[in-house]
C-alpha cells in the first residue's frame, strides 16, 4: 500500500485507538462525581455511567471525528506542548470535580476503585484536551494574518478606531447603567463612603487614595443634587476613565496591524460581556483599579515592542504610580514588571529606572510615611494570613479532640476559638469576622508556630483547606455562589449611631426592570461558551494557552512579560474567596495585550526578517 493510500486509509489498529479514546472521553464528559460502592470494576463504571442515551452516541461520534483529525489524518506529528497543557487542564478539572462536590479529595482518594474511576476521567479529559489544543496550535502555526485596505464605513471606523472603540463601549455601558441609575453601592463601596464621610473610622483595609477619590467626587455631586447625583457623578467618571483605557488597548492592537475584525471583537468584548457593564455602574474600588492595571500593562507592552514614543516613560510612570496607590499589593506588581522591562529593554533603561524609583518613592512616601503621620489605621494581619486561619479552622473541625486547651488558647488570642465552628471552606470571612485590636507580635508568633505544628500532624488537611480557597480559579465549570459575581445591589449605610443617609443612592427604575437585567446577566453563566467569558478560571486557561504559544517558539523574553498577570492569579489563590470573578478582573482586562504578544510574529510586518545570504562574485 503506497503512502497516498496510507494517508486516507489508516491501519485498522489506529481506528481501534480512536474508538477507545472516543469511548473514554465520552465517559469522562458524562460522568457525575460520585463515590462508588464496593463492586467489581465493570459494575462500577456501569453504575456511574447510567443508561446509554442518544446524546452519548452523538458525543462518541463527534469525538471519533476529532481524534481522526488529530491522530490519523495526514499523519500529524506528536505535540509535547499540547500533551503538557492538556495534562495540566485535566488535573484542574478532576480536582475541581472532587472539591466542588465534596470539598476534599474524596472523588480521587476514597478507595482504590475510586482512584481507578478518577484516573479514567482524567485520561478521558486529557485525550480531549490534547486533541483540541493540538488542533489549535496547528491552526496558529499555519496562521498568516493579513491586513487589507478598507473602504466606505469600514475605512472610517479604521481611521478613527480609538474614538469608535470608546463610543461603542460607553454606549453599551450607559444602556445598562440606565437600568440601575444612579448606580449601585455594594458592601465595599458603602464602607469606603462611610469612612470618607466620617460614619466609620478611616483605615487602610480599602486603599486610602481610592476612598479619597471616591469620596471627593461623590461629595461634589451630592452638593449639587443630593446622594443620587453624587453616585451618578462617580459612576460617570470611572466609566469614562475605563472606557478610554480599554479603547486605547483596542486601538493599539490595530496599530500593530491586527485585522480589524479581530479588533472589533475585543471592542465587543469590553462593550457587551457583563463583566464590564455591571462593574462600570457600582461605586467600588475594583473597577477603577482594573482600568489602571490594564493601562499599566498596555504601557509595558508598548515599551517592550518599542512603541512608547516621546511620552512613553511619562505614561508608564503615571500608570505605575496609580497601580501602587490604588491597591496595597500594586507596588509588588509594578516592581516586578519594571524589573522585567529593565532586563529586556536596553534602549529605555534610564526612563524605566526613573519610573521604578518614582513608583517606590510614591508608594513608600504616600502609602507609608504620610498615612502613618495621618494616623490612618493599618490593615490587620488577619487579612494577609486568612488562608492560614482557614487551615487551622479546617483542622479544628476535623481533629478537635487532638487540640489541647493550651493550643486553643493560642488560637483564641487571635480569633475567638468558637468562630472556627463557622468555617466556610470557600470563604474566610466567617473565621476572620473582625480584626483583633490588641494581638501582639508574640501572640501572632505563637499562632504561626502552632500552624506549623498542626501541619506536621495532618498535612493533607491543610492541603485540602488551601485547595478549597483556590480551585475555582482553575475549574472553568465552577461558579462560586456564596457572593454575587456581579455587584447589582445597594446596601444601606453602616453606622452604629443611626445618623447620616439611610441609603447613598435610590434606584429610579422599577424592580421588575432591574430584575430582568439581573436575570439576563446571570444567564451568561448558564449558556455554553458564553459562560466562559464570565468565568475567572477561563481566563487562567487562556493565559496558560497564550504563554504556551510563546514558550513553544522559545521566546523567553516575551514570556517574562506574563509575570504580572501570573502574580495576580497567585494573589487570587490566597484571597478570602474562592473563584470570585471580581478578583480576576485585572487579568481579564489585560487579555488584549497578551493576545497581541502571543500573535505578534504572525501580524503583517512583524515577521522576523531572514538573514541575508552572502553574494558570491563571479570568478574572473
Amino acid at each position: 500500500m503506497n503512502d497516498a493510500i496510507q494517508k486516507h486509509r489508516p491501519a485498522w489498529q489506529h481506528w481501534i485507538v480512536v474508538c477507545i479514546l472516543s469511548l473514554l472521553s465520552a465517559f469522562a464528559i458524562n460522568i457525575q462525581p460520585t463515590i462508588v460502592e464496593r463492586t467489581n470494576l465493570f459494575g462500577m463504571f456501569r453504575n456511574v455511567m447510567g443508561e446509554v442515551e442518544p446524546t452519548h452516541v452523538i458525543a462518541v461520534a463527534a469525538l471519533a471525528w476529532l481524534y481522526h483529525q488529530v491522530l490519523l489524518r495526514e499523519r500529524r506529528p506528536f505535540s509535547l506542548t499540547a500533551l503538557l497543557v492538556g495534562g495540566i487542564f485535566s488535573v484542574f478539572l478532576v480536582v475541581g470535580m472532587s472539591f466542588s462536590s465534596y470539598a476534599d479529595f474524596s472523588f480521587i482518594t476514597a478507595s482504590k476503585r475510586q482512584f481507578a474511576l478518577a484516573l479514567t476521567v482524567f485520561l478521558g479529559y486529557w485525550a480531549i484536551l490534547y486533541a483540541a489544543i493540538k488542533l489549535l496550535l496547528e491552526k496558529l502555526d499555519g496562521l498568516a494574518l493579513k491586513d487589507r485596505p478598507y473602504t466606505g464605513l469600514w475605512r472610517k471606523i479604521d481611521r478613527h478606531i480609538f474614538a469608535f472603540s470608546v463610543l461603542v463601549i460607553l454606549a453599551c455601558w450607559v444602556i445598562f447603567w440606565a437600568v440601575y441609575f444612579p448606580g449601585s453601592v455594594p458592601y465595599d463601596g458603602r464602607y469606603q463612603l462611610n469612612m470618607y464621610l466620617g460614619f466609620q473610622t478611616m483605615s487602610r483595609h480599602h486603599p486610602y487614595y481610592s476612598t479619597l477619590l471616591m469620596g471627593v467626587i461623590y461629595s461634589i455631586g451630592a452638593s449639587i443634587g443630593g446622594s443620587n447625583a453624587g453616585i451618578a457623578l462617580y459612576v460617570a467618571f470611572q466609566s469614562v476613565v475605563c472606557a478610554l483605557i480599554y479603547g486605547a488597548s483596542c486601538s493599539y492592537l490595530r496599530k500593530k496591524r491586527m485585522p480589524l475584525p479581530a479588533v472589533l471583537g475585543f471592542v465587543l468584548f469590553f462593550a457587551v460581556v457583563p463583566i464590564w457593564c455591571t462593574y462600570a455602574q457600582p461605586i467600588m474600588k475594583d473597577t477603577i483599579y482594573t482600568g489602571f492595571f490594564a493601562w499599566f500593562t498596555l504601557e509595558c507592552v508598548k515599551c517592550f515592542l518599542g512603541d512608547g514614543g516621546k511620552y512613553g516613560s511619562l505614561r508608564l510612570g503615571i500608570a505605575a504610580i496609580l497601580v501602587c496607590l490604588f491597591r496595597s499589593e500594586g507596588v509588588y506588581i509594578v516592581v516586578l514588571a519594571l524589573l522585567v522591562l529593565l532586563f529586556l529593554v536596553k534602549l529605555r533603561r534610564k526612563g524605566i529606572l526613573i519610573t521604578l524609583a518614582a513608583a517606590l518613592a510614591v508608594s513608600i512616601g504616600l502609602n507609608g510615611v504620610l498615612l502613618d503621620q495621618m494616623e490612618i489605621q493599618t490593615d490587620s494581619r488577619i487579612e494577609s494570613l486568612s488562608l492560614l486561619l482557614q487551615q487551622v479552622a479546617h483542622y479544628s473541625i476535623e481533629y478537635e479532640d487532638e487540640l489541647t486547651e493550651d493550643e486553643k488558647a493560642v488560637i483564641d488570642a487571635i480569633v475567638p476559638y468558637e468562630w472556627l465552628a463557622d468555617y466556610n471552606p470557600e470563604m474566610s470571612d466567617n473565621v476572620k469576622k473582625s480584626s483583633p485590636a490588641n494581638a501582639t507580635d508574640k501572640e501572632w508568633g505563637a499562632v504561626l508556630k502552632l500552624w506549623a505544628k498542626l501541619f506536621l500532624r495532618h498535612p493533607l488537611t491543610y492541603i485540602e483547606a488551601a485547595v478549597n480557597e483556590m480551585y475555582g480559579y482553575f475549574d472553568p465549570f465552577y461558579f462560586y455562589s456564596g457572593l454575587s459575581s456581579f455587584q447589582l445591589y445597594t446596601k444601606s449605610f453602616l453606622n452604629s449611631n443611626d445618623t447620616g443617609p439611610e441609603y447613598y443612592s435610590v434606584y429610579v427604575t422599577s424592580d421588575s426592570l432591574r430584575n430582568s437585567a439581573y436575570q439576563y446577566v446571570y444567564l451568561w453563566q448558564k449558556i455554553p461558551i458564553l459562560s466562559f467569558l464570565v468565568n475567572p478560571a477561563a481566563y487562567v486557561w487562556t493565559g496558560i494557552l497564550l504563554l504556551a504559544v510563546v514558550l513553544r517558539r522559545k521566546d523567553w523574553r516575551t514570556a517574562l512579560l506574563y509575570l504580572p498577570p501570573i502574580f495576580i492569579v497567585l494573589i487570587c489563590c490566597i484571597s478570602p474567596v474562592n473563584g470570585l470573578l471580581r478578583y480576576m478582573m485585572p487579568v481579564c482586562a489585560c487579555m488584549p495585550q497578551y493576545v497581541l504578544l502571543a500573535l505578534h510574529p504572525k501580524l503583517p510586518g512583524n515577521v522576523p526578517a531572514q538573514p541575508e545570504q552572502p553574494v558570491r562574485e563571479p570568478l574572473k
